[in-house]
């Protein structure tokens, strides 16, 4: 029987390498597309995939992703970029980047995956990764918010669109979880202060959020289309006083 086949954007570290290496646990082909050449390299080696460079801010260098690796089953939309600026400090040229990696390059992957899936009738799956700050507030993230808000509306609109074509479209919101980024804040007094207002007191791990995505793709939940899972150990459901526990400067 022939594998399934999966495209992970920003594959490389993080999320993105542990979604890449838990799908291919599960007997899927990854296609592991990141900016960073050597890290898709690396990670493609290490799990038997297959690794793509790519800039997800060139529309045309997108164009050509889909197409290069068709057929495929799913579409994982997960690479972005963070702006940790202010409101009255960010530049529109750093919107603009972020923007056209964390919305617009998913949009337009998702746009041809399922004109290629459409035209082929075959049925797919996409999952976009969000985040807990498409809901919450927090400082110095306005603009990753704002596209984050995005995400999850996109994810929303495509499942409604699609769903007549055997598409799926669905989203995973992580809360604070542990990547090689995030594992060098999330220390000391920040980590205490992080796990004392979550409802089950610790971080999650990346491969936990690569748990939920398997489970949305492998069709254990085929009714669920249109949906956000918030992985985030309970922070959207609880009372966090975000600003004075993380990042307000002023706090």
């Amino acid at each position: 029987m022939e594998s399934k086949r999966a495209l992970v954007t920003g594959a490389a570290f993080g999320i993105g390498r542990a979604i890449a290496t838990k799908l291919a646990a599960e007997g899927v082909h990854v296609i592991c597309l990141d900016i960073d050449a050597e890290g898709a390299k690396a990670i493609a080696a290490e799990i038997g995939g297959t690794p793509w460079a790519a800039n997800l801010e060139q529309p045309g260098v997108i164009s050509a992703v889909i197409p290069s690796h068709w057929p495929l089953d799913y579409l994982v939309n997960n690479a972005g970029i963070m702006v940790r600026t202010s409101l009255t400090e960010t530049k529109i040229e750093d919107w603009d980047r972020l923007m056209a990696i964390n919305l617009r390059a998913p949009f337009l992957l998702s746009q041809a995956f399922a004109q290629a899936a459409i035209r082929d009738k075959r049925p797919g799956h996409i999952v976009n990764v969000s985040s807990g700050h498409a809901v919450l507030s927090g400082f110095n993230r306005t603009a990753y918010a704002a596209a984050k808000a995005g995400i999850e509306s996109l994810t929303r609109n495509c499942a409604l669109e699609l769903g007549r074509d055997s598409i799926l479209v669905n989203a995973v919101a992580p809360g604070f979880t542990f990547t090689e980024m995030s594992r060098q804040s999330l220390v000391g007094n920040r980590l205490q202060a992080v796990e004392e207002r979550l409802p089950i007191h610790r971080v999650g791990e990346a491969s936990e959020v690569a748990n939920a995505v398997w489970t949305l793709l492998s069709g254990q939940l085929s009714y669920i289309t249109g949906q956000v899972l918030r992985i985030d150990g309970g922070w959207s459901n609880s009372d966090v006083d975000y600003a004075k526990f993380v990042d307000d400067p002023r706090a």
